[in-house]
């Protein structure tokens, strides 16, 4: 599964973020979520995980 599908299934509500809850469908860890997270909102977006994964 490529990065865009992947984020988009785990993408459940269709907002464009990720939360924990929803992170959790692709097994990011903690750590791992904190560090994407680069704004330090709660929250990843499309861009933070495309960017983390590349």
């Amino acid at each position: 599964m490529d990065i865009a599908r992947s984020f988009f299934f785990a993408d459940a509500n269709h907002d464009g973020d990720l939360t924990r809850a929803e992170a959790r469908r692709l097994s990011i860890g903690t750590m791992s979520f904190e560090e994407m997270d680069r704004n330090f909102d709660g929250l990843i977006s499309r861009f933070e995980y495309e960017d983390s994964l590349r």
